[in-house]
């Protein structure tokens, strides 16, 4: 008996020791990564209830605008938005004293090049250095503050057109011959290249090389460890940063002269094709396309629930995201060359300049026009930023202007020497202008401080 007792006493304290019974806790590893019992989950209030799923396309509160110490590719952000917030005195500046061949009341006039050398893209500002590429084919990295060269490329290659990308580590942009290069941001060592294929559109039996080569034109985005760009060979890649390697890409009819929008996991662009084009940004598959009905050299602009372009018809147009749908479109002043401008966007209004030299508000949801006013009788092709209550932007009559974005009125103006068709660049409280004169105008309000 008392052996009995004893193995029947052993048998209970070993199953209560290992669990066996109802008190027993399970152990799982929910979805973050956290180790949490069953028993725990029994008193939370959340335990059967499903995800919260967030709909990419549903209407969100408008993005803040933030200050800006670095400007890492075209209009800033993957997204195309050019808004930015800063404290920019007026007046930025007078004009070019020709006469004593200076520049008057600004910080410098800075990074010229010989000249008919011309600066065609927009330079990116990281870590205190200005990367800018030009027109003889080399790619420049200059200190910010001081406006020392760093370095250049040894090696002259074709001419350099994109604007330019750049992250903490890398500097990227696309030639006249369809290549695109990546460069170690701290010195002149060329890392990649990838070569694009012939341009789609040029007509057959062409001999002329600066018509066949398939060139990349509009500037790429680069987001995460990817880069993504367009070129006249019709297609829209997406390469690894690291390598150059090309991850996908996407083959269209005509040729891609713009840069890409990039949000919520999807990619847009437009072509010579006269389509807007939304594709899966990991895989490159279509998601859907949409008829401009002309071709276009704008860039999207994409937030929320809508996106918007402009078209060689002279149109703008706004279509859902999700589906690509048509939801308004404006007719603007008919011209040859149409919206060249790619539009910026604050909480209720978007803004663009278009050949006959107008500058047009549009309520961005409706549609409906606020105003136009005359800025020039030259075109506004450079693609704005908007910057607190101010409209930035450059005309082909070699002016810079800053507009009253309540009505139009023109605030402030910078003359250079030459057609200004980049989107103007803010730093700290500092505005870059760049010119086909061969320069990058860094300016200020006379008695104000750099940041």
């Amino acid at each position: 008996m008392k052996r009995t007792f004893v193995l029947i006493m052993l048998v209970f304290f070993f199953c209560a020791g290992c669990g066996c019974n109802e008190t027993t806790r399970i152990v799982k590893v929910d979805d973050s990564g956290n180790n949490k019992s069953a028993a725990d989950g029994q008193n939370e209030t959340t335990k059967n209830t499903p995800p919260v799923k967030v709909d990419p396309f549903a209407e969100k509160p408008f993005p803040k605008a933030t200050s800006t110490k670095e400007w890492f590719m075209f209009k800033g952000t993957p997204d195309n938005l050019g808004l930015v917030d800063a404290d920019i005195k007026l007046p930025l500046g007078k004009k070019y004293d020709e006469k004593n061949k200076k520049a008057v009341e600004y910080r410098w006039v800075s990074f010229s090049a010989p000249n008919m050398n011309r600066l065609l893209g927009n330079p990116a500002v990281v870590r205190n250095r200005i990367y800018f590429g030009c027109e003889m084919g080399f790619i420049s990295c200059f200190d910010f503050i001081t406006g020392e060269p760093k370095w250049r490329n040894g090696d002259q290659i074709k001419p350099i057109i994109t604007p330019i990308a750049a992250n903490d580590y890398v500097v990227i942009f696309g030639t006249l011959d369809g290549e695109v290069y990546c460069y170690d941001g701290l010195s002149d060592s060329k890392l990649w290249m990838f070569k694009t294929g012939p341009n789609i559109s040029a007509p057959p039996n062409v001999t002329d090389e600066s018509v066949k080569n398939g060139r990349v034109h509009g500037g790429p985005k680069i987001v995460d460890d990817k880069v993504y760009f367009g070129a006249f060979d019709g297609k829209l890649y997406c390469l690894d940063i690291k390598d150059g390697k090309k991850v996908w890409e996407f083959a269209t009819k005509g040729k891609i002269y713009s840069s890409p929008a990039i949000s919520e996991g999807r990619v847009y662009f437009a072509n010579f094709e006269g389509k807007l084009f939304c594709i899966d940004q990991k895989t490159g598959k279509k998601i859907w396309d949409t008829d401009i009905g002309k071709p276009t050299i704008a860039s999207p602009v994409v937030f929320g629930p809508r996106v918007w372009v402009g078209g060689k018809n002279s149109k703008m147009f706004c279509f859902q995201t999700k589906d690509g749908k048509k939801l308004w479109e404006y007719q603007g002043p008919v011209s040859d060359y149409g919206i060249e401008s790619t539009p910026a966007l604050d909480e209720e209004n978007l803004y663009f300049g278009e050949t006959k030299g107008n500058l047009i508000c549009l309520n961005w949801k409706t549609g409906k026009e606020v105003y136009k006013v005359s800025i020039s009788d030259k075109p506004l092709n450079s693609s704005p930023v908007i910057v607190r209550n101010m409209v930035m932007v450059g005309g082909h009559d070699k002016n810079f202007y800053v507009i009253d974005k309540k009505n139009g009125k023109v605030l402030d103006t910078f003359e250079t020497r030459g057609s200004i068709l980049a989107s103007p660049i803010i730093i700290g409280n500092e505005v870059l202008v760049t010119s086909y004169d061969s320069s990058i105008y860094i300016l200020r309000a006379k008695g104000t401080n750099p940041p």
